[in-house]
């Protein structure tokens, strides 16, 4: 089949990671100092309790990609490659809810679920005079989040550290548009799904009790994952005002990813084979929201005060 498009060429995408070492004796130390912060007082009470939640997230340990197509079969081609773009998917505004366990000596366990209404990272690039190539990436994530957490309390003020592992599911969207003349020259859409959304999750946090059993509070959080997608299909193919998606071939419309390639030729009538690739995801953001006590117990001596 004919696709009006300059040429077609081949394209990698290199994701970069941000790499942080700490010695582990510095560690140990850090870790020493705050559970010691965070026992040198005991309240001997045991709570379950159920929270919820809403805040903004900065990406952090961004990655980046060209601001060139990433498609393989149906292109647009530029004489070089002219911009990086940063981005993190994990950047956006996300909705919690969550379950919890605070034992008498306040260290707690806790289990949140999470939607992270992803918001777009753009770019845009002028390759040749009247011509501007534009690129956009976001996702949605469904995430489940459990946590080990420290407290300390002071009088209606608690503070509050917690270290877990964050996990999910959702899609990344890749959208690409070439202009020229001021006029949509080509579009493509890309939705990367399946896989897996896998990091660690750490926070600090404080709360104000303004009830026997309601508390309002704040976490700042950071998450430090990434998202390694199973599979990609182009959802929409237009080309100088003609939409040509449903006549592509399998291997121009769907990509799975793999962990070892064939060498061409390639079937045609196969989605086209790529290695597993992870895209950034990681974040710090503040949350803010309530706690509602469902059930607590003292002990006879706290009782007793």
């Amino acid at each position: 089949m004919f696709i009006p498009c300059r040429e077609l060429f081949i394209l990698n995408i290199h994701i970069g990671t941000n790499q942080h070492i700490v010695s582990k004796k510095s560690m140990k130390l850090i870790l020493i100092g705050v559970l010691l912060l965070f026992q040198m007082h005991v309240s001997y009470g045991q709570n379950l309790y159920l929270t919820a939640s809403s805040g903004y997230n900065l990406g952090t340990n961004k990655s980046n990609f060209e601001n060139y197509t990433y498609n393989k079969w149906i292109a647009v081609v530029y004489p070089y490659d002219k911009d990086r773009v940063a981005y993190s998917l994990g950047k956006g505004v996300d909705f919690n809810i969550g379950i919890g366990y605070t034992t008498r000596y306040k260290i707690g366990f806790e289990l949140a679920g999470s939607y992270l209404y992803g918001l777009k990272t753009m770019g845009s690039s002028q390759y040749i005079e009247d011509d501007i190539f534009k690129k956009e990436i976001y996702s949605r994530f469904y995430r489940i989040s459990p946590s080990v957490h420290f407290i300390h309390e002071l009088k209606r003020i608690s503070l509050k550290m917690s270290l877990g592992g964050i996990v999910g599911f959702g899609k990344m969207y890749l959208n690409q548009e070439a202009i020229y003349k001021d006029e949509p020259w080509v579009q493509y859409e890309n939705e990367f799904s399946g896989g897996i959304y896998f990091g660690l999750k750490a926070g600090i946090g404080v709360s104000y009790r303004i009830g026997k059993r309601l508390s309002l509070f704040a976490d700042l959080n950071w998450v430090n994952a990434y998202y390694s997608p199973s599979k990609a299909q182009v959802t929409k193919f237009m080309s100088e005002g003609k939409d040509y998606t449903d006549i592509l071939e399998p291997i121009e419309r769907e990509t799975e990813y793999v962990n070892s390639v064939e060498a061409p030729p390639y079937d045609t009538k196969m989605p086209y084979k790529k290695l597993h690739e992870r895209f950034a995801a990681s974040s710090i953001g503040l949350q803010v929201g309530i706690q509602w006590i469902l059930w607590s117990k003292l002990s006879d001596k706290k009782e007793a005060e």
